[in-house]
């Protein structure tokens, strides 16, 4: 319940975000918490129980903090799908973003079960996918500037 809770307050808090920031930066800082998501999940997750205090609030973070990058992910990525495509065409292109989201998570969990079969722990994943995501925040700070379309 608690968990169900503060993802509401992370989607009223992604959705406030949208409206003053530039898409741009919304997109670099839903990808920094997934990378800063997954290296503390993998990195605070692997210390033995019962943990330090410090390393249990980043264990924490790591379990937890999803919740902050994928909502702010979620609500940006639906904002540009329709304002990047023209009005007709706009819910094809959000159902065609939503479909490789899909298929990366119908993915990544065969990519987790072979990095872990190759050796034999389950932090490589997380380590994999926190440089994967720390690298689509760099590569997006080079991208032009992202224009709503407006025909005419």
């Amino acid at each position: 319940v608690i968990k169900a809770a503060t993802s509401v307050l992370w989607v009223i808090v992604a959705g406030a975000l949208a409206q003053v920031c530039s898409r741009k930066w919304l997109v670099v800082l839903a990808t920094v918490i997934s990378s800063t998501v997954c290296f503390s999940f993998a990195g605070a997750g692997s210390c033995p129980v019962p943990r330090p205090p410090l390393t249990a609030i980043i264990f924490q973070y790591g379990a937890n903090g999803s919740a902050m990058g994928s909502a702010l992910g979620y609500v940006v990525i639906f904002q540009i799908a329709v304002e990047i495509y023209p009005t007709a065409a706009s819910t094809t292109g959000g159902a065609c973003i939503m479909g490789g989201g899909r298929l990366a998570a119908i993915i990544a969990p065969l990519i987790f079960e072979n990095i872990r079969r190759a050796t034999g722990q389950w932090t490589p994943f997380y380590y994999f996918m926190g440089v994967a995501s720390a690298t689509a925040a760099a590569l997006v700070l080079f991208m032009p500037p992202i224009q709503a379309y407006r025909p005419g």
